[in-house]
């Protein structure tokens, strides 16, 4: 066996040479393997589903919109002692206006309501919003009572 050093900036050349760079990893939710057998059972059962069975599904899901930015890491390509140049930052504010949290809902028939949920989503919160919101939202897109969500 053969025991040598090298700088890290060779070892760096050496990677993108073999066609590696470096990159931010993607996030991944963590899916249990008795989970994901569930949910593959859950797709290979809906995959064959008729249209008007998708005519009685409403979708719902919430998503956080930034108002400023992103919540992660920003990557910019520079060169040495650029890090102050107007294009290579990335604005920030104080306080607040981080961004906004909202629910939405969506069939084959059209867009349902839209809640803006002001603190933090918990259980009892996301509750009462598909309470509220969700019949209203299907009876309103032409589905009525009889909905899948």
């Amino acid at each position: 066996m053969f025991y040598f050093s090298i700088s890290p900036g060779t070892a760096r050349r050496v990677l993108r040479v073999a066609g590696l760079n470096g990159r931010s990893a993607h996030r991944k939710f963590f899916v249990s393997a008795k989970n994901g057998k569930l949910r593959l059972s859950f797709s290979k059962l809906m995959f064959n589903k008729p249209e008007m069975y998708w005519n009685n599904v409403l979708f719902s899901d919430e998503s956080k919109f930034n108002i400023f930015g992103s919540d992660g890491s920003v990557m910019v390509w520079r060169r040495k002692n650029e890090e102050l140049n107007p294009k290579d930052l990335v604005g920030t504010v104080k306080y607040g206006c981080r961004g906004v949290l909202v629910w939405g809902c969506m069939s084959a028939s059209g867009l349902g309501n839209l809640v803006f949920i002001d603190g933090i989503m918990n259980h009892a919160l996301y509750l009462n919003i598909l309470r509220d919101n969700l019949k209203l939202s299907a009876l309103n897109s032409g589905i009525g009572n009889n909905f899948v969500s």
